[in-house]
C-alpha cells in the first residue's frame, strides 16, 4: 500500500515524471465515485501555486450533467492563466 508522498506520485505523476510547472487546472465532481477527492487535493499540492482546484457540485467523474459550470470554470481559467 502506498503512502504520503508515494502516493500522491501515483495520484498525480505529471510534475515527477516530465517537469511541468506550467498553469493546471483540476476539476473534479463532488459526486466522483471512481477517483476519491483526495487524488485532486494531492494534486494541486503537487503543482502548488501553478494549479487550480475546482470542485462541479452534484457532479460524477465526467462531468456529464453541469458541463456548463465546468466550461465556464475552464473559460475563467484560461483567461487567468494566459491572460486571454
Amino acid at each position: 500500500m502506498l503512502t504520503g508522498s508515494e502516493t500522491c506520485v501515483w495520484a498525480c505523476p505529471g510534475q515527477g515524471r516530465n517537469g511541468y510547472r506550467g498553469p493546471v487546472l483540476l476539476l473534479h465532481g463532488d459526486r466522483n465515485g471512481i477517483e476519491p477527492m483526495w487524488c485532486s487535493e494531492c494534486c494541486l499540492q503537487t503543482y502548488g501555486g501553478n494549479a487550480t482546484l475546482q470542485i462541479v457540485e452534484g457532479e460524477n467523474h465526467t462531468v456529464t450533467r453541469r458541463r456548463k459550470q465546468a466550461v465556464a470554470y475552464t473559460v475563467d481559467f484560461f483567461k487567468n492563466a494566459f491572460g486571454l
